[in-house]
C-alpha cells in the first residue's frame, strides 16, 4: 500500500552560502548558456552528485586497497621472533616508555 507523502511547502528547497567568485562564474555560465542561475545550478548538482559519490567509491575502494598491500607487505608475518619484535607485545626489546 503506498503512503501518501505530506509535502510542506518550501521543503524542497536548499540554501547555502558560495564565495563571491563562484557565484561569478556561475552567473557567467548562466549568460553564456542564455539560462537561470538556478538552471546551472540544478544542472551541476545532477552531474556533480553521481561524479562525486564514484569518486568516493572510488577512494574507499585505492583505501582498502592499500591497506591489503600494506598487510601483504608490512604484515606480522616479518616481524618474526627472529627480529625480537612483536607488534602485540609491550616488553618487547624495542618497546618504548612514553616520554
Amino acid at each position: 500500500m503506498a503512503r501518501k507523502i505530506n509535502k510542506i511547502r518550501g521543503e524542497h528547497g536548499l540554501n547555502f552560502f558560495i564565495s563571491y567568485q563562484l557565484k561569478k562564474k556561475l552567473q557567467a555560465l548562466a549568460q553564456k548558456y542564455d539560462t537561470s542561475l538556478a538552471d546551472i545550478v540544478r544542472t551541476l548538482l545532477k552531474i556533480g552528485i553521481p561524479v562525486l559519490e564514484g569518486y568516493r567509491q572510488a577512494q574507499e575502494e585505492a583505501e582498502k586497497e592499500l591497506g591489503n598491500l600494506t598487510k601483504e607487505n608490512f604484515g606480522h608475518s616479518e616481524c618474526s621472533e627472529e627480529s625480537g619484535f612483536d607488534p602485540g607485545d609491550s616488553s618487547s626489546r624495542f618497546h618504548r616508555d612514553s616520554e
